[in-house]
């Protein structure tokens, strides 16, 4: 999928023989994805358990964690984030990956309906 994203400007996605987009790849994240994923690096361990209030945990590597964030709550969950963690010493942004937004489109029977 990787592949796609860095060759194709434009997609189209057909579920059941019917086209249910058919634009940007762009496009696609902003209209299907309502989760951003944050990316935080620690200088010390944080409490997992903090964190999971604030969005959910997606990946645990040590003093690297991401969580999943509703998009419309990013800015509250960054805001939480900066009080609650002063060990943070790094913090990136990311939509979900479009392989895993592909996965979560053909699931949804009720996409383009």
């Amino acid at each position: 999928m990787e592949d796609i994203e860095a060759t194709c400007k434009r997609v189209i996605i057909l579920k059941e023989g019917e086209k249910i987009y058919d634009s940007e790849i762009k496009g696609l994240v902003d209209k299907y994805s309502n989760d951003k994923i944050i990316e935080l690096t620690f200088q010390s361990r944080p409490d997992l358990e903090k964190m999971a209030n604030i969005g959910e945990i997606v990946s645990d590597e040590g003093l690297k964690i991401k969580i999943m964030t509703r998009r419309d709550k990013s800015n509250k969950a960054i805001y939480e984030i900066m009080n609650q963690f002063p060990n943070l010493v790094d913090i990136s942004f990311s939509s979900i990956p479009f392989k895993q937004l592909i996965e979560k489109l053909m699931g949804n029977n009720e996409v383009g309906k």
